[in-house]
């Protein structure tokens, strides 16, 4: 049985080649929009799966994004190459916002969703009068 063990959107993830390791910068939890629409330029998606060991160690999976309706879905081919853990990181340029209702991720295996991660959609007007204070 396959379980996600972490889901992390963030402006840019790098994963080093020589170490393996995985850099997260500029976590999203929320997006604060100066008004609709607006443009997210960068969004990289970071997915990790645990399987058993007698689960297959290749599968296709699918990251859907949605917000009111499908604004994307994007093929993930997953390799655990003999590991029980494995990762995968899409980066997706200029996403379109269009509505104030959470930008909903949804991540499937072989059609079977697994996990979902809802981002809430804010609007800050102030941020286009380039107020400066607290928020």
């Amino acid at each position: 049985m396959y379980k996600t063990t972490l889901t992390v959107c963030a402006s840019k993830i790098i994963q080093d080649v020589t170490s393996n390791a995985v850099s997260i910068i500029d976590v999203f939890e929320e997006f604060n929009a100066p008004g609709l629409p607006f443009v997210i330029p960068g969004l990289s998606i970071l997915w990790t799966i645990e399987r058993e060991a007698v689960d297959p160690p290749t599968l296709v999976g699918h990251i859907r994004i949605l917000q009111e309706q499908e604004l994307g879905i994007y093929p993930v081919n997953i390799d655990f190459k003999g590991s029980l853990r494995t990762r995968s990181i899409l980066v997706i340029r200029g996403l379109v916002i269009a509505h104030l209702s959470d930008l909903k991720i949804e991540f499937k295996l072989n059609e079977e969703l697994i996990t979902t991660l809802s981002l809430p959609i804010k609007t800050t007007p102030h941020l286009a009068l380039g107020h400066v204070g607290h928020y």
